[in-house]
């Protein structure tokens, strides 16, 4: 069975050991018996007898190794045979430690020698199989390099250190996960770093807008689009993200997308739609939102926000059956033609979609629809606030930018610790749609 977890380990295999002890023995019974040749033919002077040798070098003359077994079967001699027996100790010895490897190996291959774990500290050529040397991509960590032997000699003599820190960076599709205690250095370590080097688009949920003050120069310095988002700053300095403006209304594409859009706001949490109000309160914000949008894309020229969905929903000048009247009597194929002159697709469609839903809230009892309505205008208190809806009014940039724009964009979210519980929904509601577009 194979080893699925722990660390891959290089052990040799058994056939690899028998090869290799094969070329080795092979070896060193040559140099055994070249050593007895060159011994009998030094004692007798190289004499013409010997017969040719192959030639001379380094100062010898050399025979071919294997002479010395005719030159046994021609002559007994006292020096022949004192010749094999120190090439026949010379085979012996290595034999005995060759021997002694391959069981001590054969043992730790039969063996588990991970058994109490396979963690251990990484060596460089581990390290540099990684890839993480690259020099590009996300600051993961750094890796203290000591020269030793003659790069560390010629280093000192250079005056330089002997110890280099070079850093480990990733740069593949994989995810990247940085666990530690608050305060560890991870935003200092990891987050900083890669935000003054990456030059990709990026998106970074910046509490507290550290990352902005840090990087965003930087970046800009660089050619990049940097937008703040901060949906709590009264100021007006906040670049703004309308998700309405994704929704894509000239095509059959806008019911799907408003349909993403309503799951969101009913499950702000994102906990599934539980219960018999969340899954009404769904069916009726799509088909409301809808019908929002065409309605202030018609008569005001421009993209509905969430803002506008509320107010709508809680219009005084006209009642909730009212509304429903209205969703169900509009002619939204029309109003949609007409906003879109240069050619939309599925005005009909999207007629009976808002019509639909107009018609469910119509069929229900009074308190059903009452609470259905409720459910709706709960989740949807957050945007009524002016702060949230005149930095939720337009958006600076497409999502589509993030990915495709000719200049790399850089999105810091930035949401006051005071705030982030409150604003969780919205902030759950964009970074949803950015995963699901990009």
């Amino acid at each position: 069975m194979t080893n699925d977890y722990g660390l891959r380990s290089s052990k040799p295999r058994l056939k690899a050991l028998g090869f290799g002890y094969l070329a080795f023995a092979l070896l060193l019974t040559l140099a055994c018996l070249s050593l007895a040749t060159q011994e009998t033919a030094a004692y007798f002077s190289y004499a013409p007898e010997l017969g040719h040798p192959w030639g001379g070098a380094w100062g010898r003359v050399w025979y071919a190794p294997w002479k010395i077994i005719t030159w046994s079967t021609w002559w007994e001699h006292e020096a022949i045979h004192r010749a094999v027996s120190h090439g026949q100790m010379l085979f012996v010895f290595p034999q005995i430690l060759a021997f002694g490897y391959i069981i001590a190996t054969a043992r730790k291959l039969k063996g588990r020698s991970d058994l109490h774990g396979s963690a251990h500290w990484a060596t460089e050529d581990e390290i540099r199989e990684t890839g993480l040397l690259g020099g590009k991509g996300v600051y993961i960590g750094s890796w203290v390099k000591r020269c030793t032997g003659w790069e560390a000699f010629w280093r000192m003599l250079n005056g330089r250190q002997i110890e280099s820190q070079l850093f480990l960076r990733h740069d593949g599709p994989e995810h990247i996960l940085g666990y530690a205690p608050t305060g560890s250095g991870k935003g200092v370590g990891f987050i900083r770093p890669t935000l003054v080097s990456y030059p990709d688009s990026a998106v970074v949920l910046d509490i507290k807008g550290e990352n902005w003050a840090y990087s965003s120069g930087w970046r800009k310095s660089q050619g990049h689009k940097t937008f703040r988002f901060d949906p709590s700053d009264p100021s007006g300095k906040s670049a703004c993200i309308n998700v309405l403006e994704e929704v894509r209304l000239s095509t059959l594409s806008a019911i799907p997308d408003v349909q993403n859009i309503a799951t969101m706001i009913v499950d702000p949490e994102g906990k599934g739609l539980q219960d018999h109000w969340s899954k009404a309160g769904f069916a009726f914000i799509a088909g409301a939102l809808l019908h929002c949008l065409v309605m202030v894309r018609h008569s005001q020229k421009r993209t509905a926000a969430l803002h506008d969905l509320g107010n709508m929903l809680a219009d005084k000048s006209k009642t909730i059956e009212q509304l429903f009247q209205e969703m169900l009597t509009t002619e939204h194929a029309k109003l949609v033609a007409e906003c879109f002159p240069s050619g939309a697709t599925g005005g009909e469609q999207i007629h009976t979609f808002i019509a639909s839903s107009a018609r469910e809230m119509l069929n229900k009892a009074a308190n059903e629809s009452s609470g259905v309505v409720s459910t709706a205008l709960v989740n949807l208190a957050l945007y009524r606030d002016p702060v949230v809806a005149l930095n939720t009014s337009r958006s600076d940039f497409k999502i589509h930018d993030l990915m495709n724009s000719e200049t790399p964009v850089t999105l810091y979210l930035v949401i006051s610790p005071a705030d982030i519980n409150r604003l969780r929904p919205l902030l759950r509601l964009i970074l949803n749609l950015i995963i699901s577009r990009i």
